[in-house]
């Protein structure tokens, strides 16, 4: 999660171990920028099982 500046644009991105660096993340929406609550809630449907 990276705050850009404004408190309705923040970006996203998960690590991938296959090559050992963060990669960006689009939002539900389609957009990589998103709300905070945005974020969490995309990011918890991988912590879900």
């Amino acid at each position: 999660m990276r705050y850009k500046g404004n408190e309705e644009k923040w970006t996203l991105a998960f690590y991938t171990y296959s090559h050992n660096k963060y990669e960006p993340s689009i939002f539900d929406n389609g957009d990589f920028y998103g709300t905070p609550e945005e974020v969490f809630q995309t990011s918890a449907v991988y912590l879900d099982d």
